[in-house]
């Protein structure tokens, strides 16, 4: 009997020895973060193009890179996935609420894509966000987000006179 108790303390004193510890020593009882926390914490997007400060041409392609999470369909539920929401011109969503659908300026890319064009923007400077959301469309936990800054130049004159002139000399062409 005392072989048991003295086996059943040695356990117990190895178990709480083994316990992570805090800076002051003490036990840390707080649970351990989960490897998909963990994954999260370490997520991370950047906005590859346009570069940060460039002038560019319409159509602006957008290519977004990330690491720590996986980029996929709106659809898939499994933790440490995402997908990315781009607020162009426009306000990020506050922390915690859903990301609208259907209002200009935010564009989710729910099919897991890492491109978009933007075919619309107006000369003059722009601003682009990109936030990973989950599949209820709310930012990740800690926001994993990148912004850029741009100029879209307006198109020179020449090139859609130009444009037109070649059009109408195809034209004429194929009437003859």
């Amino acid at each position: 009997m005392e072989t048991r108790i003295a086996v059943t303390a040695l356990i117990g004193c190895l178990v709480c020895a083994c316990q992570p510890k805090t800076e002051a020593g003490k036990q840390d009882t707080a649970k351990q973060p989960e490897n998909a926390a963990s994954a999260a914490t370490a997520a991370k997007v950047e906005i590859t193009e346009p570069a940060e400060g460039a002038t560019v041409t319409s159509p602006v392609k957008v290519v977004l890179q990330t690491t720590g999470v996986e980029i996929v369909a709106a659809t898939d539920e499994r933790p440490g996935t995402g997908h990315h929401h781009l607020f162009v011109d426009h306000a990020v969503t506050p922390v915690g609420d859903t990301m609208p659908r259907g209002v200009t300026g935010i564009i989710h890319l729910g099919r897991g894509q890492t491109e978009f064009s933007l075919d619309s923007l107006k000369p003059g400077a722009h601003t682009v966000i990109d936030v990973i959301g989950d599949s209820k469309h709310i930012a990740l936990n800690p926001v994993v987000s990148d912004t850029v800054h741009f100029t879209v130049q307006a198109a020179a004159k020449g090139a859609k006179s130009t444009a037109k002139s070649s059009a109408r000399k195809s034209t004429t062409t194929k009437k003859r």
